[in-house]
């Protein structure tokens, strides 16, 4: 369904019909990265313009499970050892909205980070060594989702591994010397988790995923920096409460070319 583009939607307070994949009427392009690894050779890993590291023999695009399209990204992390696979991609700086699906294997698991799937930012450079380099989410070995935030672990149970999850977070710094990062699985919106607020994330960083043990697949990965608009209460209802989630669900909403649930996305 996507496929490498450096375009952007984001539909603030314009009229539905001028939402296109690279074009906005009322605030022109953005730059965007959309990626359902299709375009790849079949075995490649997707370098440039991802960059491959820790266990790389591990990297590779695969036309045998994919979630939309034909292809999807395999990563494998050294079962039993201590060399996950990454592949990351800068951005531009916060905010930041990012949307992928994940499929996590189902090999048991006994290295020494037992989890599968996992999200993180990383500066300094694009190494698995060079931090800081807060992790914002996990799959654990039951397929559990985790969000490692300074704070302590929060924990949601019941998610099937070797099955297609839909992940989604939207990360702000508001200007309250705090980190705010918002997440939603499978439609279901999780809640809001803070990290403390550091000098390098007002500056571009890098985005990875990663297979820290075992089989991860990931397929459609969109980061998206949503644009600084004039939403009003009545443009973001889309639930009743008028909130940052509602500006996260438009604006992705907009961009996937899906019809809003009025009157999100729709000038009033």
């Amino acid at each position: 369904m996507y496929e490498n583009r450096e375009t952007a939607v984001a539909c603030c307070a314009c009229p539905i019909a001028d939402c296109d994949i690279g074009r906005d009427s009322c605030l022109g392009t953005r730059p965007v990265l959309c990626d359902g690894f299709d375009t790849y050779a079949t075995g490649a890993a997707p370098v440039p313009p991802w960059y491959g590291t820790g266990n790389t023999a591990g990297i590779g695009v695969d036309d045998g499970v994919f979630q939309i399209g034909a292809k999807s990204l395999k990563l494998y992390g050294q079962v039993g050892g201590c060399w996950g696979a990454l592949v990351n991609r800068s951005y531009s700086g916060l905010p930041l909205f990012v949307s992928m699906a994940v499929r996590n294997g189902s090999e048991a698991l006994s290295g020494c980070h037992p989890y599968r799937a996992a999200m993180g930012l990383r500066t300094g450079c694009q190494d698995w060594w060079c931090c800081p380099c807060p992790e914002l989410f996990r799959f654990l070995a039951n397929g559990d989702f985790q969000v490692s935030n300074p704070d302590g672990p929060t924990t949601f149970p019941g998610y099937d591994l070797e099955v297609w999850h839909e992940v989604k977070c939207y990360l702000q710094t508001p200007g309250d010397a705090k980190l705010h990062v918002m997440f939603w699985l499978d439609g279901q919106y999780l809640g809001e988790f803070l990290w403390p607020e550091e000098p390098w994330m007002a500056a571009p960083a890098y985005f990875d995923i990663s297979a820290q043990e075992g089989s991860v697949w990931y397929d459609d990965v969109c980061i998206n920096p949503p644009a600084a608009c004039p939403f009003t209460a009545a443009d973001l209802n889309c639930d009743g409460v008028a909130s940052v989630q509602d500006v996260v669900l438009c604006v992705n909403e907009a961009f996937r070319g899906a019809p809003p649930r009025p009157p999100c996305c729709v000038h009033q």
